[in-house]
């Protein structure tokens, strides 16, 4: 007997669809016109929010994926700038769980079938060593607050490119986003602690 095959669900198809159009370079700007003005087939409004959202969450994790680098070569100075063994082994600890969150969204870009941005790379290579160089002359105080607002500000890339993942239907994604957000805020935390 002939058997029809496995339909898809609906946002897979269309998530398919808009990492095609992604691929391709692919206009996806969604249609503003009013109804009345539009020729052609109605928009599927859930294709177009998925091929808005696709887009953003690439560009997200490319700068995440560049951001992370950039404060992994921040910590290596850090590191060696303070005095307390503690704080030293705590910074080292971080740095190496920065490269680890880019070598966790490296595979992510790479699983959206996208390549990080080559002239942010450089930019944030070059941001990176030179915040390590500076750390051993601007005192404990000021590496120490800019830790914490370059965690604060990983977090809300984490937490908003987890959002776009689960709205993508990429739920792996979103909550391996979600945990690498947590860590971040551990980061915030200990260099506030820090300061305090």
């Amino acid at each position: 007997m002939f058997s029809s095959p496995t339909p898809q669900r609906p946002q897979a198809k269309a998530l398919e669809t808009a990492v095609t159009s992604v691929r391709k370079g692919r206009e996806t700007e969604p249609f503003l016109g009013s109804i009345d003005s539009f020729e052609g087939p109605i928009p599927n409004i859930e294709m177009l929010q998925i091929e808005s959202r696709l887009p953003r969450l690439i560009s997200l994790l490319k700068q995440a994926y560049s951001g992370e680098q950039a404060a992994a070569l921040a910590y290596q100075g850090h590191a060696r700038s303070v005095s307390s063994p503690y704080e030293r082994k705590m910074i080292e600890q971080i740095e190496q769980e920065e490269w680890q969150h880019r070598r966790e969204v490296g595979e992510m870009l790479e699983s959206l079938e996208a390549k990080p941005s080559k002239l942010r790379e450089v930019i944030l290579q070059g941001v990176g060593r030179t915040l390590s160089f500076g750390c051993h002359f601007t005192g404990h105080y000021l590496p120490m607050y800019f830790a914490a607002k370059l965690e604060s500000a990983n977090i809300q890339e984490y937490e908003n490119a987890a959002e776009l993942a689960r709205k993508l239907d990429l739920f792996q994604m979103a909550d391996q986003l979600t945990i690498m957000a947590q860590r971040e805020r551990e980061h915030e935390q200990f260099f506030k602690a820090c300061i305090a």
